[in-house]
């Protein structure tokens, strides 16, 4: 997504969320892999912003230096709260020398984005209506650019920038699991937010994302996550999946006229009670549910953690 190249490094892939930063480094895809984090204190990072530059420079540096990848390129994930998809038809005569241009002239014209200033990629998807078709991935350019200043003063090298659900599907994809003639619907989930991403063909076509209301729900400690009142976690799901099945509805018959039905759904994330919740969308929905679950090992030879995912599909898409 950003217009930022590598160097000749070896690389870690983070991702960064209020309350964690995780990073894995594979020496080779098919080898154990290298993976850790660091839970942070509350207010340091809010809705996708970095608050505290300070204190989040001096846990991002302490960190990669105990991680031993202090000076390593780092692919780096774009907090959910950031992202954009458009689906976008241009006219056939733009080339795609042309495209980019074309598109940062169109941005607030025909392409409407809910912040200003963006920097963004695309993908050519094939033909529609004797037009061109496209899907823009963007996010604010100066929210982005934050997270890479923070690294190179943690004194790493910032080489990329990607969105998760991007890089849970390649990982899905690259596993063997993917059916690109499949329309799949994508829940993200942790304790504070849910990102609902849908795969038409293998692209996304939309995207929403939601913040819960997760006040005396849980807390974020020094080890992690700690439920404090799990009747009001699967509340909070309710309202979750009443809104997914809004999208349901909303995705068949307004987004697709009709012409597209859900039959699968993939659930992943950190949220503590994972299992739980993905029984509960089993038990409502008349979906193929499957949680995210792979053959990849820590280097401890267990099975690597499924909240190392989104990082580790970084990886897999070739970074």
């Amino acid at each position: 997504m950003m217009a930022l190249r590598f160097a000749s490094r070896k690389t870690a892939y983070m991702e960064f969320r209020d309350y964690v930063i995780r990073y894995v480094a594979p020496k080779r895809l098919s080898a154990p892999v290298m993976a850790g984090e660091v839970y942070l204190p509350p207010g340091i990072v809010r809705n996708g912003v970095i608050q505290d530059k300070r204190a989040f420079e001096t846990i991002l540096r302490s960190s990669a230096e105990h991680w031993g990848i202090r000076h390593h390129k780092v692919k780096f994930l774009v907090p959910d709260t950031y992202v954009a998809v458009r689906r976008q038809l241009i006219p056939n005569d733009i080339t795609d020398e042309e495209m980019r241009g074309y598109i940062y002239l169109e941005l607030g014209r025909s392409i409407h984005l809910p912040f200003d200033n963006p920097t963004f990629d695309f993908t050519l998807t094939g033909e529609k209506e004797g037009k061109r078709e496209l899907i823009i991935f963007a996010a604010p350019e100066e929210a982005v650019q934050s997270f890479a200043n923070a690294l190179e003063r943690a004194k790493l090298h910032p080489a990329g920038a990607d969105i998760a659900a991007l890089a849970l599907y390649q990982l899905h994809e690259d596993m063997g699991q993917a059916v690109k003639k499949q329309e799949l619907l994508l829940l993200k989930l942790d304790v504070f937010h849910a990102t609902v991403t849908i795969f038409h063909e293998g692209y996304p076509v939309f995207m929403q994302h939601e913040t819960l209301l997760a006040e005396n729900m849980a807390e974020v400690t020094a080890e992690g996550i700690v439920i404090l009142d799990e009747g009001a976690v699967m509340r909070a799901m309710d309202e979750v999946l009443e809104e997914l099945d809004r999208i349901l509805h909303f995705y068949q018959y307004s987004f697709t006229a009709g012409n597209g039905t859900i039959t699968s759904l993939l659930v992943t994330g950190d949220h503590p009670m994972l299992p739980h919740i993905a029984a509960s969308i089993q038990g409502r929905f008349t979906l193929q549910v499957q949680q995210m679950q792979y053959p990849v090992q820590d280097l401890g030879g267990e099975a690597l953690a499924v909240k190392y995912y989104p990082a580790l599909g970084l990886a897999y898409g070739g970074g």
